[in-house]
């Protein structure tokens, strides 16, 4: 063997090699044949990159579900008295930027929940405190009533 036939047998390889990883990342052969080694190097080089970044993409989508079920999970079964709905995790938690609409929304039905939970808590200390203040004037009535009975 020369050393034009081993040279040649190396090009070959490699472009064999090449070929094979091309096709294993999407480079059709057309496209292949139309480039030039820098090129191909240059997009083998780029799909790797992006099968890399789209691997960490569907990482930190299966881990955003996970934490998000069990925070859910955590929240059925923790005791209700103790409960405590902002550990929820929810998608503006993990993607801030990308659910701006959505929390400010949120956070506009849990101000309007609160508003009226006080407005139900205040009613009720409103009755609580008229039908306190009717039993103090019954029992004054009927002390003052006792009273001028006593005196005749």
């Amino acid at each position: 063997m020369t050393a034009a036939d081993a040279e040649q047998t190396s090009c070959t390889d490699i472009i064999n090699s090449l070929y094979t990883e091309a096709l294993q990342l999407g480079i059709t052969c057309a496209e292949f044949w139309d480039m030039s080694i820098p090129e191909l190097l240059d997009t083998i080089n780029a799909r790797e990159n992006q099968k890399a970044h789209d691997f960490k993409e569907q990482i930190s989508i299966v881990f955003a579900n996970a934490e998000a079920t069990a925070s859910r999970v955590a929240f059925v079964f923790t005791d209700p008295k103790k409960r405590n709905k902002k550990n929820i995790v929810m998608p503006w938690d993990l993607y801030p930027d990308l659910f701006i609409d959505e929390q400010a929304a949120e956070q506009q039905i849990n101000d309007e929940m609160a508003l009226q939970k006080h407005k139900a808590d205040m009613a009720a200390f409103a009755a609580r405190w008229n039908r306190k203040q009717k039993e103090k004037q019954t029992k004054d009535g009927e002390a003052s009533e006792q009273v001028q009975e006593a005196e005749q």
